[in-house]
């Protein structure tokens, strides 16, 4: 319908003017109540049924936008056919642009030509990016970025993971500023992994923390497997299935329970520290070895000791306990030599056992002060206990009493067993000689230096020769021979001789 004027227009009483035909602007055939075929300008448009807004349906073809300056209210949706497939909101300065792209099939949220928010033909929401590769893909370009979601005061928000239909895993706040993550459906079970191995994850399960399990039976629990002991571990405890190694003290006011000996307790009232406690626990509680040499420890230069015969004891905490392993290693590059732990005698008096080994080498030395050292291990299957035996290859000292006055002579009886002899590392020596007309002698490497020489507490110079002296192992070494000045006799109290 065509008109001129507001003739078919009627008042509703409430100042408004009611027209009952289809009306047309720019268009003698409007396809509604009201068809615009151009641009309408205004400060608000409102469009409703009733009391109630309802839905704007654009099916507009032309070339052109709809431009609305001011917000719109609409309950439903729009859909738009204008040109470019793009409908343009403008209000002020800030223009909203939402369109479809087609090719791509994105739908694109844009302020200002910056795409904000962008639906892919996967279902893939971006904000951020125009480009999302996950279901949802937030980038932000300056720092910090965030999710933000809030519930009312005293309420949870959080979200879930799952596959399947299954919600697995819940991440959520809950009252005022407590932080879950758990399975969701289990009660009270959370699991990290590293490399998705159990021996690298981190558990809580039922208020236990377990460092490479998934079954905590303590507050702490470290390894895998359970207690072997009878230790509780209901309430605040820590179990160790392994080493604990500390750098620094320990401090605690509880007791000590040997795992050898469940009857031996020792509380902070008599050890200040648990360390302390420790060391008395290890003290009384486990093997040790008592002793451990070999019958001669001492041989002259280049001479030789085989079939060392070594004696060993080893204090236990009780009668019957066997050693887990004793072992020997030998000098010399010999090996090492386990001993069966079942072949020993019990000394009840000394609570110990006695142990008995025989060396079959033969070891040797042309060198003074030269020595062999055996390494003695015993275990008791909690610690090892160790022990050292040495032999050692020395120089001949002699001394004694002679009538002759000539080294040379004297020097060829050394080793006839007329004069007495002690193998040592230095000169030092005090005895009491019983000379009958004869001088005091006393004969020692020059290796050892010379200093002075007493006689019943009087220095005396003496005559001193140096001479070539070859041993009965036939070591050859230059000796110092001295002698007294006189004569000397005294069968009764004798003289004492010192060489400082």
């Amino acid at each position: 319908m065509v008109f001129s004027s507001l003739a078919y227009a009627y008042p509703d009483g409430e100042g408004n003017d009611i027209i009952p035909f289809n009306v047309g602007i720019g268009s003698f055939s409007p396809r509604g109540e009201l068809d615009v075929d151009g641009t309408i300008y205004g400060r608000a448009m409102m469009l409703s049924s009733g009391n109630t807004v309802t839905e704007i349906v654009t099916a507009i073809s032309a070339p052109t936008n709809l431009q609305i300056p001011t917000a719109v209210a609409v309950s439903s949706y729009v859909e738009t056919q204008i040109a470019n497939n793009a409908m343009m909101i403008t209000e002020g300065d800030t223009t909203v642009r939402v369109f479809d792209t087609g090719a791509n099939g994105r739908v694109i949220f844009s302020v200002n030509g910056s795409s904000s928010v962008v639906i892919d033909q996967n279902g893939n929401l971006g904000i951020g990016t125009s480009s999302p590769v996950y279901n949802l893909d937030i980038v932000n370009s300056e720092d910090p970025a965030f999710i933000r979601m809030q519930g009312p005061t005293g309420s949870s928000s959080g979200f879930q993971l799952g596959f399947g239909g299954s919600e697995n895993w819940q991440f959520k706040t809950q009252g005022s500023a407590d932080f879950i993550m758990r399975r969701f459906g289990v009660a009270d079970v959370m699991t990290l992994y590293g490399t998705n191995a159990v021996a690298n994850s981190f558990n809580i399960n039922a208020g236990n923390i377990g460092l490479g399990t998934t079954e905590p039976v303590a507050r702490l629990h470290v390894g895998v497997g359970g207690p072997s002991g009878t230790a509780d571990l209901s309430s605040n405890s820590a179990l160790i299935k392994g080493n604990l190694e500390v750098d620094g003290k320990i401090y605690g006011n509880g007791s000590v329970i040997t795992g050898l000996d469940a009857s031996q307790i020792y509380y902070s009232a008599t050890f200040p520290t648990v360390r302390d406690a420790l060391v008395k626990l290890l003290q009384s509680n486990s093997m040790s070895i008592t002793s451990f040499s070999t019958t001669t420890q001492t041989y002259e230069v280049n001479s030789s000791a085989s079939n060392l015969e070594f004696t060993f004891y080893v204090a236990t905490p009780d009668d019957t306990e066997n050693p887990a392993y004793i072992r020997i290693t030998l000098p010399n590059g010999n090996g090492t030599v386990d001993i069966d732990p079942s072949v020993r005698t019990y000394e009840a008096a000394n609570n110990r056992y006695v142990y008995r080994y025989t060396d079959p080498n033969t070891y040797t030395s042309n060198t003074a002060n030269a020595s062999y050292s055996w390494i003695l291990v015993v275990n008791d299957g909690i610690k090892d206990s160790t022990a050292y035996a040495y032999i050692y290859f020395r120089n001949m000292q002699y001394y004694g009493v002679n009538v002759s006055p000539e080294a040379a002579t004297v020097e060829a009886q050394l080793n006839a067993g007329s004069f007495s002899r002690q193998l040592g590392t230095a000169r030092a020596l005090y005895v009491t000689l019983l000379p009958n007309n004869q001088y005091l002698y006393v004969a020692f490497p020059t290796s050892w230096g010379f200093s002075k020489v007493s006689i019943a507490g009087f220095d005396e110079s003496g005559v001193r020769t140096t001479i070539s002296h070859t041993n009965l192992s036939g070591h050859t070494e230059n000796y110092y021979i001295w002698r007294s000045t006189n004569l000397l006799t005294d069968t009764v109290n004798g003289y004492s001789l010192q060489v400082k």
